[in-house]
């Protein structure tokens, strides 16, 4: 199970940066130092304008000449690996190991992990650790 590295993701100062997207209606003018959550309806690496009461998964650091690709700062996690899956699983879900097939599902709790992206490549995931 080797890390991956996804296209614009890097560290620093001990956190993740990764890039990110959004879809239309769900964020109304990105802004540097803006909190944003996951959005799991919009699909693989996007995120929103985070709302009342949820908990961020990073900021804004950056945001590109069109306005559509957002360079996020992951707050709680320190890296992303892509792993195999098999059962039910879906973006947001916190994963684990799925039988004895060396494979995670998304029968997980407690946040420690977090799907974000879902067959980019056939049959794998790719996960904020």
């Amino acid at each position: 199970m080797a890390t991956r590295r996804i296209g614009g993701e890097q560290s620093i100062e001990g956190g993740l940066i990764i890039t990110c997207t959004y879809a239309t209606g769900t964020y109304a003018s990105p802004a540097v130092g803006d909190m944003v959550v996951q959005d799991t309806a919009g699909g693989n690496y996007y995120v929103k304008m985070i709302t009342n009461a949820a908990k961020p998964l990073g900021r804004v650091k950056a945001v590109n000449a069109t306005g559509k690709i957002l360079t996020i700062e992951i707050f709680r996690y320190t890296r992303v690996v892509k792993l195999k899956y098999g059962g039910t699983i879906a973006l947001g879900n916190d994963v684990l190991a799925h039988g004895t097939d060396q494979d995670v599902d998304g029968t997980g709790s407690g946040d420690t992990t977090k799907v974000m992206a879902k067959d980019a490549d056939s049959g794998y995931v790719e996960v904020l650790l």
